[in-house]
């Protein structure tokens, strides 16, 4: 978690939405990565030794896949709200009487 906080803090000064791809594709790769070292350390579903933690993320690759084009979509979602928000001028605050 710590890992992709301070990716976003890297990335956080500019709005472009170069830095939300690569944002949205380096917390995947951390999360990947974490998540799946965990599995191979905590658990004896892998053999304890270089063969089975690359085996562990080789097993591991077709949920990868999934995870990033879930986080692209919301990427480019989000994006897509901001942009509207911004040209509308914020967000709609109503009367009051």
């Amino acid at each position: 978690v710590a890992s992709v906080a301070m990716l976003g803090m890297v990335l956080q000064p500019s709005r472009h939405w170069s830095r939300a791809l690569v944002g949205a594709v380096g917390a995947s790769l951390i999360f990947f990565l974490f998540s799946n070292f965990g599995v191979w350390v905590g658990t004896d579903l892998y053999r304890h030794d270089l063969g089975g933690l690359i085996k562990c993320y080789a097993m591991a690759l077709p949920f990868l896949g999934n995870q990033l084009g879930g986080d692209l979509a919301y990427v480019f979602l989000f994006a897509a709200v901001v942009r509207y928000v911004d040209n509308k001028g914020g967000l709609a605050h109503p009367k009051v009487c």
